[in-house]
């Protein structure tokens, strides 16, 4: 029993890397059955952390088998679960009660708002200080504490390049007006950054 309970402690220890757009559509497993679904990530600049997960109360229809979105309800990160890349669930550690007690994004973004949400970040054009050098493509995310370890920078539109990453201090400012990104580098500086390689969203981090 005493290796038992030492291997479970041990596997609570570890965590994963995720692209944020991989937990759009999850299914929110609350405490006692299904809350929604996950509609967006909100992320705070200053600390580069996830801070509230979006979760969608709609429905299937049952005669199409569609997705009907419903109310949208601003959920604390801290309160969420690993997520299971197999069943495609994310536990919450709430009733469905609690979780439907959570404020409403809409109500949320009417007080003094400064989190920004990812799923309409991705695509931001990225700056660097002589010049656009590509287009966000995700942020890749640690589960056991939310915190963005780096985001992915598609250069393929502005040179012969690939999928770079960069860490997410480097970002000097988010513009959603004009959907720009400005970072603290050069061009040449992200084309030099390194490659993404995907093996990383599958290997466990201490």
């Amino acid at each position: 029993m005493g290796n038992i309970e030492t291997k479970e402690v041990a596997d609570e220890s570890r965590s994963l890397l995720w692209r944020a757009k991989e937990l759009f559509g999850y299914t929110v497993r609350a405490m006692d059955g299904e809350a929604g679904k996950i509609d967006d990530l909100y992320l705070n600049p200053k600390t580069w952390n996830v801070q509230a997960f979006v979760v969608d109360l709609g429905d299937w229809v049952l005669d199409t088998g569609e997705w009907t979105p419903g109310k949208k309800l601003f959920v604390p990160a801290a309160a969420f679960g690993q997520p299971n890349r197999e069943t495609y669930v994310i536990s919450v550690n709430l009733t469905k009660d609690q979780v439907e007690q959570q404020p409403q994004l809409e109500v949320v973004q009417q007080t003094d708002f400064t989190l920004y949400s990812i799923k309409t970040s991705l695509g931001y054009y990225i700056q660097a200080h002589d010049g656009e050098i590509g287009h966000l493509e995700d942020f890749i995310i640690n589960d056991q504490n939310w915190m963005i370890r780096f985001m992915i920078i598609n250069t393929s539109n502005w040179w012969l390049g690939k999928k770079v990453t960069v860490e997410p201090f480097l970002i000097s400012s988010i513009n959603p007006q004009e959907t720009l990104l400005h970072l603290r580098l050069s061009q040449e500086t992200v084309k030099n950054s390194p490659e993404f390689d995907s093996s990383v969203l599958s290997n466990e981090q201490v």
